[in-house]
């Protein structure tokens, strides 16, 4: 393991304690989620350009409960019910709540 991977990896797994730190986190897609209906690629360069979020995946709805979908395709759906998995900081968290009208892990 890289040295640098391993530490950034320690971050990302620690629970975000400051504005500057970093931390995965998941919301749930309401109706009203600016993404609800969008595809993938289109969230992706929004978040990083709107909000400085990474979104690294999508937990999908299925009959059969939630299908996790690392880095899907650009031209997947996002949809109601569904679940963004972003990398955020502290700032971006509290600004994706207010546009997303839901908490992290909700």
């Amino acid at each position: 393991f890289e040295r640098d991977v391993a530490t950034y990896l320690n971050e990302l797994l620690s629970p975000a304690a400051g504005e500057n730190d970093h931390d995965i986190q998941q919301y749930r897609v309401l109706a009203t989620n600016p993404f609800c209906n969008e595809m993938y690629g289109d969230a992706f360069i929004a978040l990083k350009k709107e909000y400085n979020a990474v979104l690294i995946g999508l937990s999908k709805k299925t009959p059969n409960g939630y299908q996790l979908r690392k880095n899907p395709p650009d031209e997947s759906l996002i949809q109601e019910e569904d679940y963004l998995i972003v990398i955020v900081d502290g700032r971006a968290a509290d600004q994706l709540e207010q546009a997303f009208g839901i908490g992290e892990g909700a």
